[in-house]
């Protein structure tokens, strides 16, 4: 359900599975495109924030091309974006930036 296959450099392809309300599930559509951004950043590097924009519904007949864009390689964050694409163009529009862990104070500022 969540397995993308290398298609070239920085595009993964994947599929979703039928449902019985037609088309394709949202969240593994997220899923997939965040673990496709994932997979351009180093381990150490845990993502912080996320974006998902549905463009249109896709299609379980057909599968899901997962484009990302290294948008920003810093020491503590990058920024990824992945376009999901079928024949009918673009079907989710996601960006994810991921963030080093860094030493801090434990901090609280109001008493539980």
């Amino acid at each position: 359900m969540m397995a993308l296959e290398p298609h070239g450099t920085d595009v993964w392809v994947g599929a979703g599975p039928r449902y019985p309300w037609g088309g394709l599930y949202g969240g593994q559509i997220v899923a997939q495109g965040l673990r496709a951004a994932t997979f351009t950043v180093d381990d150490d590097f845990r993502v912080h924030s996320l974006h998902a924009y549905f463009i249109r519904s896709g299609s379980h007949t057909e599968p899901i091309r997962f484009e990302v864009d290294r948008i920003r390689k810093g020491r503590a964050f990058c920024t990824r974006r992945v376009v999901a694409r079928q024949a009918v163009g673009a079907i989710l529009n996601l960006e994810a930036s991921f963030q080093r862990p860094e030493p801090s104070a434990d901090i609280q500022s109001v008493s539980m």
